[in-house]
């Protein structure tokens, strides 16, 4: 067993139960939680009540001492006065009560207990239980991996406790599967989608539609961890799909992974898979990775990295020439490259993106980062005076500071490029210094 962290203070959790199955539940679980997290103390009566003392006193001691009670009802000891009362003096001690309905259904329940958030015997009501005593009190990160695996153990384990036979989602059909998956990411339920990634590994599931759904709804609701899990899990499966491989470079890329990310999209790539958001990715990511050799000081890697970013930007711009983001991420990085024939590529890219700028501007009601992109290309082309009239616009639309610090960023790292053929122009220094300081 790990050592604990000099101030870890171990979490003490209470089971409640009474009648036999409430007994063998309470077990399970017990065994089950104490795998999940090995430093805390769970107490359950019965087990843990030593030979010749006075089992009340303990009992009693344990429920104060404890933080969290879980209450373990079943349709036999649902009105039992011992669990009640357990659950009273946990309540009068201002802890933390969560029944468990073993065998029950909430409509079963009656009474004050009825007023508890209740869990269930199913994987989904176990993960959010683990979750929940995670987020209290432990002294070790849990993957989401772990958990989902764990609660699907879980529920498996309580299924043949109760004597049912385990429901699977392999045998309710393509369109169930599909329908749970939607319900996950419309309502935001990362914990059901977890479960339903894990189920399917456990049950084999190879349709591809089923599997680039579950990717889709990790992406849908932001879940860099989830969904690389989940593409690592059944890659093979997947197939070549360039929206699954985008989404998976794009978790990768959000996590501090852009090495991997890149390989990735360049195989994606390599295969023929490249559509819009692979290109954009991709693009991203070499600008990640130049950044990242900046900061390490590796010029010619950095140059490398920003080279290639340009050339799937432009390339890009030409598979999709009324993209402005494409757009301008390729003057951006021509421009930043500097040599003579990436600014002639710049010049030539010019008309068409400015064009699209403007209308994407006005499309937006002058909002401050399409503005904020057409300030960045007038200092590009060196217009002063639209420059600064743009920078005016701006310091009236900003609502934060950082907003205004970011555009001066942009706008220093494009005035120190080798795009303007030797030093920058003495007003973008200006330019710079009248937009931070009026935000002031």
């Amino acid at each position: 067993m790990k050592e604990l962290p000099e101030a870890h203070t171990i979490m003490k959790i209470y089971l409640s139960w009474s009648g036999e199955l409430g007994r063998r539940a309470s077990g399970v679980l017990r065994n089950s939680l104490e795998q999940l997290f090995p430093d805390f103390e769970i107490w359950s009566p019965g087990s843990d009540i030593s030979a010749g003392s006075r089992w009340r006193d303990q009992i009693q001691n344990a429920m104060q001492s404890s933080e969290l009670a879980i209450v373990c009802l079943t349709n036999d000891s649902r009105n039992s006065p011992w669990l009640l009362y357990e659950v009273g003096v946990m309540v009068g001690s201002s802890k933390k009560v969560i029944p468990w309905l073993v065998d029950m259904e909430f409509s079963d329940l009656s009474g004050p207990i009825s007023q508890f958030q209740v869990i269930r015997s199913d994987a989904q009501s176990f993960h959010h239980l683990a979750t929940s005593i995670h987020q209290q009190q432990s002294a070790y990160p849990l993957s989401q991996d772990l958990v989902a695996r764990w609660a699907l153990r879980t529920e498996t384990e309580i299924n043949q406790l109760l004597g049912r036979k385990q429901k699977t989602q392999k045998t309710r059909g393509k369109k169930e599967w599909l329908a749970q998956i939607e319900e996950a990411a419309s309502s935001r339920n990362s914990e059901l989608l977890q479960i339903l990634a894990m189920k399917a590994e456990t049950e084999n599931i190879s349709d591809r539609t089923i599997l680039r759904a579950l990717v889709d709804a990790y992406y849908d609701l932001r879940d860099s961890e989830g969904l690389i899990n989940t593409f690592n899990l059944f890659q093979d499966k997947i197939g070549p799909d360039p929206k699954s491989y985008s989404q998976y470079a794009w978790a990768l890329v959000r996590t501090a992974q852009t090495s991997k990310a890149i390989s990735i999209l360049e195989m994606a790539q390599a295969h023929g898979l490249e559509d819009y958001q692979l290109t954009t990715l991709l693009g991203r990511a070499y600008k990640e990775r130049w950044r990242e050799q900046l900061r390490l000081n590796n010029q010619e890697a950095a140059e490398e990295s920003l080279r290639r970013a340009a050339e799937t930007y432009t390339r890009g711009f030409g598979k999709y020439p009324n993209d402005f983001h494409i757009g301008l991420n390729a003057v951006q990085t021509l421009h930043l490259l500097g040599d003579s024939e990436s600014v002639k590529v710049r010049n030539k890219l010019i008309p068409a993106v400015m064009s699209l700028a403007k209308k994407f501007v006005a499309k937006s009601g002058d909002k401050f980062w399409p503005t904020a992109s057409l300030l960045e290309l007038s200092v590009i082309r060196g217009e002063k005076a639209e420059a600064h009239q743009l920078a005016e616009k701006l310091r009236a639309k900003a609502n934060t500071p950082w907003e205004i610090e970011a555009t001066a960023q942009n706008i220093r790292l494009i005035s120190s490029a080798k795009g303007f053929s030797g030093a920058s122009p003495e007003w973008i220094s200006d330019l710079v210094t009248k937009l931070t300081e009026e935000e002031r």
